[in-house]
């Protein structure tokens, strides 16, 4: 009787799960080649340390899952491949992006501290 409980409620952890992942266009298998992407890079190339290797795996994972599919339809080669590679490519990815992001925000200097301003009226704070 106990086994058969425990057995439901695992059932519906999964499907609540699925829900999760479907909601937020997740795919596993971008994500995890995208995670390991990231991995082999701090891992090999960079020799990162142990929390550099955690960052690099999840920006790894995300910006493969989210991107993945698309380059590998642009370029013919498998998704899985694709993933990977973006996973070890994204935090340099991300990196220009938020270079390209900050080119197009205008800073101005209040109290001594650099901030974003948007939609702001020329001459004012």
């Amino acid at each position: 009787m106990i086994t058969a409980m425990i057995v439901v409620e695992a059932g519906s952890a999964a499907g609540w799960v699925k829900e999760l992942l479907a909601e937020h266009y997740i795919v596993m298998p971008n994500l995890i080649a995208g995670l390991i992407g990231g991995m082999v890079k701090a891992l090999v190339f960079d020799k990162a340390r142990p929390g550099e290797v955690v960052t690099t795996m999840i920006a790894g994972g995300f910006t493969a899952n989210y991107s993945g599919e698309t380059l590998g339809r642009l370029t013919n080669i498998p998704i899985g491949l694709a993933c990977f590679i973006i996973g070890m490519a994204a935090m340099m990815i991300c990196q220009a992006m938020l270079v390209e992001f900050a080119k197009r925000i205008p800073f101005v200097k209040s109290n001594g501290k650099t901030k974003a301003v948007i939609n702001v009226e020329p001459g004012t704070d």
